[in-house]
């Protein structure tokens, strides 16, 4: 998705350079905490974007951000990098909806809950008697989702998907069962969890703190990208470590191989989280001291992970997407054997053979069969 009009305007308008060694370019930015003389009246408006015009985001006694500037569309997941942990809530709070930290400023974003949701590491709030069905689907219940058309074949494709079939092994298959969830979660399943429902429910954006994504497996991270990418989820996800002060290369290397080399190299001891997906991401805002801020574009900036004009394409839909296009293939095929001739039928349907006869016979069929392909005459309109 290209950048629209008023984007390349604050491009051009906001001071341009480069972050670090990786060829980060800087959209806009702000270095310290002081007042903006045009700073708007604290707003919080609608919208099917993520927004900040001259936001000012604090307490009282603390300023989180000044005048934060930074325009989020969906299908650009982005990273919140550095700073503390509390700037980070800070910012999250805001988006879910917390207008109190709203100091000035307008902040546009769509409605929590429904248009934003968060993810966490901390333990999924899990009802007494859940079934694993409840448990995915939570605050719904089998019956609201069921309205929604998702059955118990939809909910084991996602796991399967995702790699999260061990929540499935902890009811052995069996979806009705009722199990002690608070119990028997390890670390990794309550991170599955958290994100099995966020891809439930599909909302447009979703934060995500990387702790989370550290607890699951690098495989399954990238399977997490490419179902957001299917359910059209936009990824916001809060890190500790800025992936973007690294040392300079000392290789010629690609940007996407120059940035996971320099996030392992922040603690190398440190599991991966964000890293296994780092090419899905287009923005990044990163903190930095006294309330300032930079908001970049790196990598594919211009391509969005999805396009939101599209229609979404859900995880457990895709085998009937690819069912639909076989039967269509096969209507195709028979409709073109039928305006053949009985010979052209014969070598339309003729297994391959080798196109030279002093093929080498001693091999293996296999083999044969690899080097080979189907030769078959000209189609021409079969004559009355």
């Amino acid at each position: 998705m290209e950048d629209g009009p008023g984007q390349a305007e604050r491009v051009e308008q906001t001071t341009q350079g480069e972050a670090g060694y990786l060829g980060v370019k800087v959209i806009s930015s702000k270095t310290d905490d002081s007042l903006d003389a045009n700073a708007e009246a604290a707003r919080w408006e609608e919208s099917s974007t993520i927004e900040f015009t001259h936001a000012r985001i604090g307490t009282a006694s603390e300023v989180h951000f000044a005048q934060l500037g930074a325009h989020i569309e969906q299908g650009q997941h982005t990273l919140v990098v550095g700073g503390t942990r509390a700037r980070r809530a800070a910012l999250s709070a805001v988006l879910l909806g917390n207008t109190e930290l709203l100091l000035s400023g307008v902040v546009r974003a769509p409605r929590a809950h429904r248009g934003v949701a968060s993810v966490s590491m901390g333990r999924p709030y899990v009802r007494s008697g859940s079934s694993l069905w409840d448990l995915l689907v939570f605050p719904h219940d089998k019956a609201q989702s069921q309205r929604r058309g998702v059955e118990e074949r939809h909910l084991s494709e996602l796991l399967r998907f995702l790699g999260f079939e061990s929540l499935l092994h902890r009811v052995a298959d069996d979806w009705a069962r009722v199990v002690d969830w608070a119990k028997v979660l390890d670390r990794r399943e309550r991170a599955a969890l958290a994100l099995c429902r966020l891809l439930y429910h599909a909302p447009p954006f979703a934060l995500v703190d990387n702790d989370a994504l550290a607890a699951l497996l690098p495989a399954q991270v990238h399977q997490v990208f490419g179902a957001a990418n299917l359910h059209h989820v936009t990824i916001i996800v809060m890190a500790d470590a800025d992936p973007f002060d690294a040392s300079p290369p000392t290789s010629s290397s690609s940007s996407a191989t120059l940035l996971a080399d320099s996030v392992a190299s922040v603690d190398p001891a440190a599991p991966s989280g964000y890293v296994a997906s780092i090419g899905e991401f287009s923005r990044a805002l990163r903190l930095r001291g006294n309330g300032g801020w930079e908001f970049c574009s790196f990598g594919y900036a211009s391509r969005a992970a999805f396009d939101v004009h599209t229609q979404r394409r859900w995880v457990w839909a895709r085998d009937a997407h690819v069912g639909r296009e076989m039967r269509s293939r096969l209507q195709r095929r028979t409709s073109t054997l039928s305006q053949c001739s009985t010979t052209e039928r014969r070598w339309l349907v003729t297994p391959e053979f080798p196109l030279s006869p002093s093929a080498d016979r001693s091999a293996s069929p296999m083999s044969r069969r690899q080097s080979s392909r189907v030769v078959s005459p000209a189609l021409t309109a079969r004559s009355s």
